[in-house]
């Protein structure tokens, strides 16, 4: 056997395993086929261990019918037997349009992924949940009230967003012709009859991620926030961005912008009139952003 089919006859094994024990549909399996082998692929064989635990633990659901154009989402139910721990699973919209299905599918469980260290952390009266760079909060106290999102959960979705693009784009580049198994390239055939010799872009996020193009087109800043967003070492990333931009605060100034920008884009899309001053607001987040960005960018040695 080469190494590819030795490689893919790995995870074809695993997959087989998970979608027995979770009742998967052929669908939900001959996906994980090719997406769980392009996340090993995007994170290495040194957090192999992470990728297949994430998939072993988080289940999928999906729906007909989901709300407010939902596709997809990553859930977690917050539980307490004595110490806090989550039970994970995400949840896609059924439909006929498979590139949207298969990236719905990439886009939850790369949040997921990337929340497996370091997930709950208890500070003052909250517990946070924490999905890569953001935190979902709960009131220790008031546990039964709807938890809140931590702002940077929009600069999260732009970073999640551009690693699911990777991901497709491996799954798009991945070689057929050395594989053996038969099912396998029948599954290959199908999914690159739809991303084939593409170069992948997400919709999801359009405008948050245009904004901020040029910042995730930094190798210093993506190689770094990518390590430190697995590694759930999230704390520190304001100090090291901004000890690059020499301005104090320009990190946390970053992601309020980008909140501003979501706030305003949702607003509006549910306005017919008076939408000139909503437009000129989110240009102006759109230059402060841009402006931190040059700093970060002018400061940087590796680009």
């Amino acid at each position: 056997m080469n190494d590819i089919n030795a490689f893919f006859a790995k995870y074809v094994n695993f997959t087989d395993s998970l979608c027995d024990r979770l009742g998967y549909n052929s669908s939900i399996r001959h996906l994980l086929y090719v997406i769980i082998p392009a996340f090993i692929i995007k994170y290495g064989m040194e957090n192999e261990k992470t990728v297949i635990e994430c998939f072993r633990n988080t289940k999928i659901y999906t729906k007909k019918d989901m709300p407010n154009g939902i596709e997809a989402y990553f859930g977690r139910d917050l539980l307490y037997d004595g110490k806090y721990y989550s039970e994970k699973y995400i949840v896609v919209k059924a439909q006929s349009a498979y590139l949207n299905f298969i990236d719905s599918i990439v886009h939850e469980f790369n949040h997921a992924i990337n929340s497996m260290k370091n997930e709950i952390k208890i500070l003052n009266n909250q517990v946070q949940l924490r999905t890569g760079l953001s935190y979902i909060n709960y009131n220790i106290n008031e546990f039964d009230k709807s938890p809140s999102k931590s702002k940077e959960f929009v600069l999260e979705e732009v970073i999640n967003t551009k690693q699911s693009e990777d991901i497709i784009n491996i799954i798009s580049n991945m070689s057929i012709e050395k594989v053996d198994n038969e099912e396998l390239s029948n599954v290959f055939l199908a999914v690159s009859h739809e991303i084939k010799n593409i170069k992948y872009k997400s919709s999801a996020y359009y405008l948050e991620s245009s904004v901020c193009r040029e910042l995730l087109n930094n190798k210093t800043f993506l190689s770094t926030i990518e390590k430190l967003r697995l590694n759930g070492e999230i704390e520190s990333i304001d100090y090291w961005f901004d000890n690059i931009t020499g301005n104090l605060g320009d990190y946390k100034k970053m992601v309020e912008s980008f909140y501003e920008i979501h706030l305003l884009e949702r607003k509006l899309s549910t306005k017919i009139l008076f939408r000139k001053g909503l437009i000129v607001k989110m240009k102006g987040n759109a230059k402060n952003i841009n402006y931190i960005i040059r700093r970060f960018n002018n400061n940087c040695i590796y680009k």
